[in-house]
């Protein structure tokens, strides 16, 4: 039986007029978070967080920011223009949403109505980034801390050499065993588009996009989890960007796509230098039947480098990982099987092959 298709969470946009609306009340209101990023003498990057400012110190904050303003020493390089995030009013009231929600979700299901609360901080996210500007991405690591201040779970992750998309995994911070979602955010010319996906509750995420010249599909992007999961199960999503660039289709996903188990670790690298990265991955292998496996006992491991093919990435090559205790395993089995010479092949000295039979 094949693997359910996970459903795509549409991205929400803003009604008419709303962006105008949280102008003017941020603008009565005052309220702001600073992220500051000054860079003074050569070498020297001076990262200043300020918290959120809310309730009764909203007073006294304008002042307080102007007194802990940074001047630039006399010679020094010019300073780079801080990121600030945008007016608090609604980015506190989103948080205190999303927290409220997640701890009112029931069971690890993240659609229904349990999605709300995911919804809320992908919106803070990206408001966040429309902030930021297309032209800073460079800088958009910065919403990492800031979201989490508001007392949230996120991961932020983001591909180097393609710093205009961004991945928010948003997870329930009072349910770990509750799904993950996935909102991934990219740029149409000036206009900040997102979209969500379901995962599995995950730990650790690896995600790479590249540009194929192909009007049908101008990028692809590659996503891999490693769950919390005892085992370390590992999952692969394969997003394709639509020929008008506003959406996403799922071309590979967990349970229909390449085989992780039984888990490892996982990351994209580009083997053969071609600008389309290899997904390479080691995973446990089982012990030979001579053996049994122990809680505590040294693994071994399998290489395996998958490829990109016309439906998805495939494994191209295989092969186990040499370590002791692959070495050791495959030394007993060729003295049991009575092939002295190949056990030979193991040793530095003939003679512990004499001692040890």
């Amino acid at each position: 039986m094949s693997a359910a298709r996970p459903s795509i969470i549409a991205a929400r946009e803003p009604r008419p007029g709303q962006a105008a609306e949280h102008a003017r009340r941020d603008a009565r209101h005052g309220r702001i978070a600073v992220v500051a990023l000054a860079i003074g003498a050569p070498a020297t990057v001076a990262l200043v967080v300020v918290s959120l400012v809310i309730g009764a110190i909203t007073d006294w904050f304008p002042a307080a920011a102007r007194a802990a303003s940074v001047t630039q020493p006399a010679g020094s390089s010019p300073l780079v223009k801080p990121w600030t995030p945008p007016p608090a009013d609604s980015v506190v009231s989103w948080a205190g949403e999303a927290r409220a929600g997640f701890q009112a979700n029931t069971g690890d299901s993240v659609g229904g109505e349990n999605f709300p609360a995911y919804q809320r901080v992908a919106l803070i996210g990206r408001r966040m980034l429309e902030s930021l500007t297309r032209a800073h991405m460079s800088q958009a690591s910065a919403i990492e801390p800031a979201i989490r201040a508001l007392g949230l779970t996120i991961d932020v992750e983001r591909d180097p050499a393609q710093p205009t998309f961004l991945l928010l995994m948003v997870r329930n911070p009072y349910r770990l065993s509750a799904g993950s979602v996935g909102f991934f955010y990219w740029w149409q010319g000036d206009k900040l588009r997102y979209q969500g996906a379901r995962f599995r509750p995950g730990c650790e995420v690896r995600m790479r996009v590249w540009w194929t010249a192909h009007a049908e599909a101008p990028y692809l992007c590659g996503i891999v989890e490693r769950s919390r999961d005892r085992e370390h199960t590992l999952s692969l999503m394969l997003l394709r960007m639509s020929p008008d660039a506003q959406y996403w289709d799922v071309v590979q996903f967990p349970g229909d796509g390449p085989d992780l188990s039984p888990g490892g670790v996982a990351d994209w690298q580009d083997v053969n230098d071609d600008g389309v990265p290899e997904l390479v991955a080691w995973l446990r292998a089982p012990s030979d039947s001579l053996f049994a496996d122990c809680p505590g006992c040294p693994q071994l491991y399998a290489g395996r480098v998958f490829t990109l093919h016309a439906t998805g990435f495939e494994v191209e090559d295989e092969r186990p990982l040499s370590t002791l205790t692959a070495t050791f395993q495959s030394f007993i089995r060729r003295l049991t099987d009575h092939h002295r010479a190949a056990a030979l092949e193991l040793v530095a000295r003939g003679t512990l092959v004499d001692s040890a039979i």
